[in-house]
């Protein structure tokens, strides 16, 4: 899987599922190995991306 910054400097909001319930965050910055995300229920969180792949569920929001 691979993951592409967008060309605009908007905040990317993406759904993923966390133990086993589905919400939105927003992706505040993605390196090449780590993806930073402001969640709702956890506030600032750092993942790498493999670990972010496996719990995306492929819904995206742009606003």
């Amino acid at each position: 899987m691979s993951f592409r910054r967008p060309h605009h400097n908007i905040n990317d909001t993406r759904r993923y599922h966390q133990d086993g319930t589905g919400h939105y965050t927003v992706i505040n910055e993605i390196t090449n190995d780590t993806i930073k995300l402001a969640d709702p229920s956890l506030g600032n969180i750092e993942m790498n991306i493999e670990e972010f792949a496996e719990i995306y569920s492929r819904y995206t929001l742009v606003i």
